[in-house]
C-alpha cells in the first residue's frame, strides 16, 4: 500500500518551504518505492503488445493509490482516473514496451529475457534499451505526488501506460478501442521520453514555433528486372544495378529538391534480392524510412520517391508493365508544440527544478505516435518533453571525445535513472499544478 504523504500545503505552512523544496523531499521520501518498481520493469521487459506483466504492475500500483483503472486498452494498455473535481481535463502518457535487444549495461538489476520476437518465431533477447522503464515508472510517481496535493489543484487527470511504442502501433490501439469515448476530449495531453542528449536533471523541450517532432512514414520499394547468368549479363536486366542506382539518387530529393532549412531525410534500411554470386535476381527490395518536420514535406518526398524509381527504371530501358512497385506506408504525424499550452508547463518544470534546468531543444527527425492521440479530439492542446537521462560527467567525457556516451536502442543503455526519474516527476507535477491551478 501507498505510504502517507504530508499535504503540500500543511507541509509549506509549517516549515516554511516553497513547493519546489516541498516537492524535493517528497519525492526523495518516496524514492525506495519507485526505485523498486523501476527494477521490477527493467527486470521484466516485454516487447509490443505482449506487455501483461508490465500493465499488470502499473494498474497494480494506481490501484493502490485508490484510482480508478482500465486496462486491455487497445490490446495491453492501461489507464488510470485521478479525479480531483470540477476542471480542465489532462492527459499524461507514457510508453511501456521493450525492445529485442540484448542488455550489456553492466547494472545488477539487468534484464536476462528472452522471449519470442515479433516474428512470432525466432527467440530473441528483450530489453528496456529505450529506457520506457523509466517513463512509466516517472508516470507512476507523479500520480503518487498529485494525488497528496489534490488542495492545490483541480479537474482530472487521466495517466495513460501505452503499449507497443517501438513498432508505432500502441497510440494507435488505443484510439481505435475507443480511449477518447471513455476518458472524454482533453484539454491538455501531455507526452514525454528519455533522452540521453541531455544531462540528468534536465528538462528540453521545442518551442511551439517549430514542429516538436517530425513525421515518418515507411516507403517499399520493389525493384523489377529480367533474371539471367552472370555470365551474358547483357541478355538480362539486372535489379541489384537498377536499385543501386535509385538508392543512390534518392539522396538528391534531400540535397537538391528540399529546402536546406526544412528537415527531412530518407533513409535506406535493407536491400534484400538475389541468391547466389553468379545470378543475376528477378527484383530487389528496398525498404525506406522518411522523416520531415512539416507534413507537406514528407507528402512531396512520397509522390518524388515513386517519381524517381519510375523514371530510373525508364532511363534503364525497363518496360512500363515492369516499372518499380513504389509502397507507402501511414506513419506517425509531426506535430507542434501548443502555444498556451507550453507557456504554462514551461513555467511550471521551471518552477520544479529551476529555469536554469529547462533547456530549449531543436526538432526532432525521431518518430514519435504522440499526435495519433488527437486524431480523435483535434481541439486538445499537446505539449511534449524531453528528460535529459545521461550523468553531466559522463556527458562531458563523451562531447571531449573521450567516451562514448550509452545512445538509446544500445545494448548498453540505460539512464541516469536516480535524477532522470525524479526529474521527470517533478516536471509532470510542475505541469499539473500550472496547468489546473485552483
Amino acid at each position: 500500500m501507498m505510504r502517507s504523504l504530508i499535504p503540500l500545503a500543511i507541509l509549506c505552512c509549517s516549515l516554511n518551504v516553497t513547493a519546489a523544496e516541498w516537492l524535493d523531499h517528497s519525492v526523495d521520501s518516496d524514492f525506495d518505492h519507485l526505485t523498486s518498481l523501476y527494477h521490477f520493469l527493467h527486470q521484466h521487459p516485454e516487447l509490443a503488445f505482449r506487455e501483461k506483466e508490465t500493465a499488470s504492475r502499473i494498474a497494480q500500483e494506481f490501484q493502490e493509490i485508490g484510482l480508478e483503472v482500465m486496462k486491455g486498452i487497445g490490446k495491453t494498455g492501461v489507464i488510470a482516473f485521478l479525479r480531483n473535481g470540477e476542471g480542465p481535463l489532462m492527459m499524461m502518457r507514457a510508453p511501456i514496451d521493450a525492445l529485442p535487444i540484448e542488455e550489456k549495461s553492466g547494472l545488477s538489476f539487468s534484464s536476462s529475457v528472452r522471449g519470442v520476437g515479433y516474428d512470432n518465431a525466432t527467440q530473441v533477447w528483450i530489453s528496456h534499451a529505450c529506457g520506457h522503464d523509466s517513463d512509466a515508472t516517472a508516470l507512476v510517481g507523479a500520480a503518487r505526488q498529485l494525488n497528496a496535493i489534490k488542495d492545490l489543484w483541480r479537474g482530472t487527470v487521466v495517466f495513460v501506460a501505452q503499449p507497443a511504442d517501438e513498432i508505432g502501433e500502441g497510440a494507435k490501439a488505443m484510439v481505435n478501442d475507443g480511449l477518447i469515448d471513455r476518458i472524454g476530449h482533453p484539454d491538455y495531453m501531455i507526452g514525454y521520453h528519455n533522452l540521453p542528449q541531455f544531462e540528468s536533471g534536465t528538462i528540453a523541450w521545442v518551442p511551439f514555433d517549430k514542429a516538436a517532432i517530425a513525421g515518418i512514414n515507411l516507403v517499399d520499394i520493389t525493384v523489377y528486372g529480367e533474371p539471367g547468368h552472370s555470365i551474358w549479363p547483357h541478355k538480362a536486366k539486372d535489379p541489384v544495378v537498377l536499385a543501386a542506382q535509385i538508392v543512390i539518387n534518392l539522396q538528391a530529393l534531400i540535397s537538391r529538391e528540399t529546402d536546406p532549412m526544412d528537415s527531412a531525410q530518407i533513409t535506406v534500411g535493407a536491400i534484400n534480392g538475389g541468391a547466389t554470386h553468379t545470378s543475376i535476381p528477378a527484383e530487389v527490395q528496398l525498404r525506406l524510412s522518411v522523416r520531415a518536420v512539416e507534413s507537406a514535406t514528407q507528402e512531396r518526398i512520397n509522390e518524388s520517391i515513386k517519381r524517381l524509381a519510375e523514371h530510373q527504371a525508364l532511363a534503364y530501358g525497363m518496360p512500363e508493365d515492369r516499372l518499380p512497385v513504389v509502397t507507402v506506408q501511414p506513419g506517425t504525424m509531426a506535430f507542434k508544440n501548443d502555444e498556451y499550452l507550453s507557456k504554462l508547463a514551461v513555467s511550471g518544470i521551471s518552477e520544479m527544478i529551476g529555469e536554469s534546468n529547462v533547456e530549449r531543444d531543436q526538432p526532432s527527425l525521431a518518430g514519435e505516435e504522440f499526435a495519433t492521440y488527437r486524431t480523435d479530439s483535434p481541439e486538445s492542446k499537446l505539449f511534449y518533453f524531453w528528460v535529459g537521462s545521461t550523468d553531466p560527467k559522463v556527458l562531458a567525457a563523451s562531447e571531449a571525445g573521450e567516451i562514448k556516451a550509452p545512445a538509446l536502442h544500445t545494448p548498453v543503455y540505460a539512464p541516469d535513472a536516480d535524477v532522470s526519474i525524479k526529474t521527470a516527476v517533478k516536471a509532470l507535477v510542475g505541469i499539473a499544478l500550472k496547468a489546473l491551478e485552483k
